[in-house]
């Protein structure tokens, strides 16, 4: 999924959408290959954005600054310690992860402002 902000100059944000059911963290706490593997696919398509290739559409051919983002699981199932992880995860990558109620809070507060 590809959202672009109307009111930020040429800002997208890429969104690779998996199950809420879905774990995000093994029980080692590191992130499960299906996460990685939805963030690898997020990282490819900025490149693709980045370079221009032939199979991105026209309208995404404009400069771009891009941002990513995996939304998976619930936060719910996760332990004090994995939601730090997450929050130190999502601070030194350009690749968010949020899990759907992160999603849905975020949503909450920007119609609150609305």
């Amino acid at each position: 999924m590809v959202l672009e902000y109307e009111q930020s100059h040429r800002r997208i944000l890429l969104v690779e959408l998996e199950r809420h059911v879905d774990k995000i963290f093994t029980k080692d706490n590191r992130l499960r290959s299906k996460v990685t593997h939805a963030g690898q696919q997020v990282e490819d398509w900025i490149g693709e954005i980045r370079s221009g290739k032939k199979n991105v559409p026209n309208w995404l051919k404009k400069e771009y600054v891009v941002e990513g983002a995996v939304v998976i699981g619930r936060s719910k199932n996760l332990t004090l310690k994995q939601k730090e992880t997450l929050r130190v995860i999502n601070t030194n990558r350009t690749i968010k992860i949020m899990t759907y109620d992160d999603l849905l809070e975020q949503m909450m507060r920007l119609i609150s402002i609305l």
